[in-house]
């Protein structure tokens, strides 16, 4: 009896260990490559600021979305369980706005991942055909499961802690915490208009694990259940928080705010100052390939994982052919795109943002309220930051 329960324990706590693994490794891909040159403008006090209010509101509504589905079946996808909450006519309109933003994340990490691979790559590659090839990938990641997929983030978010051991032992002479609260840099405490523009995309990339929580319920269907998919939560949230603040501190002590805005102002990228940081480090070229690998292959797993939870409609039997249609669907637009389109994924991410956070932010609380009548509260502000968040949108990014 004793080991029959050693052996549950230990079931239970490789199940938490893995759906944490998952929800971090879906929340750091394009946020460590973009985010440190974005943030700039609003510094220490702008990130650390953002970075908290984001986490809030990002676990609360988790947290509600999961006590609503705790009255739907484990196999039952969020399709399904914002059909029955919100009735068959209000599926509609939900569907088409959830697979519209999943479309968009996607096409956004392909987009930035084929400009990727071209500059990476010694020779000529047509942007194209690194489309087509992340399309095949993604599909194959699909057909594995989540299990194998799990172990898979887990190696995955191993080798990015190694090369984060590594970055931080060699570039720890180089490193100015003073840069972090100078005098002359100017943050969020002297002009809070700064860190407006980051907020749809701290939103999408920091702490949008959402789509993966169909998912760590299928993980958890034996043993502790809801419990086990709150301790994932909360370890993978930790987790996020820890990779975020070491990154960015790293950043933004390594240079000073104007010589990075100087760099901004004659159009230098945000991989450019990527590699600047690797050339800085001493780290060789097959470093910067493995970290790369290593930090976007969890995230695509987690936008087509929820992409494809939504699309079917149970997520234990699954045929061949529904599952080969769901590959078409959730691949083919998003690689269309990415082709036409190769340089549009900072405007993809806030507009996803937006659209998806209607959703999570408005539609989740209001059902989670009507449904259990307490939380009205947290409701309320969630719903104020999305509203905060898509005026910043349109105001910063479409006008």
């Amino acid at each position: 009896m004793q080991r029959s329960h050693r052996v549950t324990l230990a079931t239970n706590t490789q199940k938490v260990i893995s759906g944490a693994a998952v929800v971090f490794g879906s929340c750091i891909g394009l946020g460590f490559i973009i985010l440190p040159v974005l943030s700039v403008t609003a510094w220490t006090s702008g990130v650390t600021i953002i970075l908290l209010i984001t986490l809030a509101v990002s676990y609360t509504a988790s947290v509600k979305y999961l006590e609503l589905s705790s009255y739907h079946r484990v196999s039952d996808g969020m399709r399904q369980i914002l059909e029955k909450a919100a009735g068959a006519y209000g599926r509609k309109w939900v569907d088409a706005i959830i697979i519209l933003s999943l479309f968009v994340l996607l096409y956004a990490y392909f987009s930035v991942i084929t400009e990727l691979v071209t500059s990476l790559l010694p020779f000529h590659l047509h942007h194209g055909f690194v489309t087509i090839i992340m399309g095949v990938i993604c599909f194959v990641m699909m057909a594995l499961g989540i299990r194998c997929m799990s172990a898979v983030v887990l190696i995955c978010n191993v080798l990015l802690l190694i090369i984060f051991v590594s970055l931080i032992v060699t570039l720890y002479p180089q490193l100015h915490v003073h840069n972090l609260f100078a005098e002359n840099a100017t943050g969020m405490l002297d002009d809070p208009r700064v860190a407006l523009p980051l907020l749809p995309i701290f939103f999408a990339n920091c702490f949008g694990f959402q789509p993966m929580i169909p998912a760590l319920r299928v993980l958890h269907t034996q043993g502790r259940k809801r419990k086990g998919v709150i301790a994932s939560l909360r370890l993978g949230v930790l987790f996020i928080v820890i990779g975020y603040a070491i990154w960015l501190g790293i950043f933004l002590s390594l240079f000073d705010q104007q010589s990075v805005l100087s760099q901004l102002a004659l159009d230098v990228s945000s991989f450019d100052v990527l590699y600047q940081v690797f050339s800085m480090s001493g780290l060789t070229k097959a470093f910067l390939i493995v970290w790369l690998v290593a930090l976007l292959v969890p995230p695509i797993y987690g936008v087509s994982k929820g992409l494809y939870d939504y699309l079917l409609s149970d997520q234990i039997n699954v045929s061949g052919r529904a599952f080969l249609q769901s590959g078409l669907i959730a691949f083919i637009p998003p690689m269309v795109f990415s082709y036409v389109f190769p340089h549009g994924f900072l405007v993809a991410i806030g507009f996803v943002a937006v659209i998806f956070g209607a959703i999570w932010c408005l539609l989740i609380p209001w059902l989670h309220w009507q449904r259990r009548r307490v939380g009205w509260i947290s409701s309320a502000l969630i719903a104020l930051y999305w509203l905060l968040m898509t005026v910043c949108f349109f105001v910063y990014s479409i006008f």
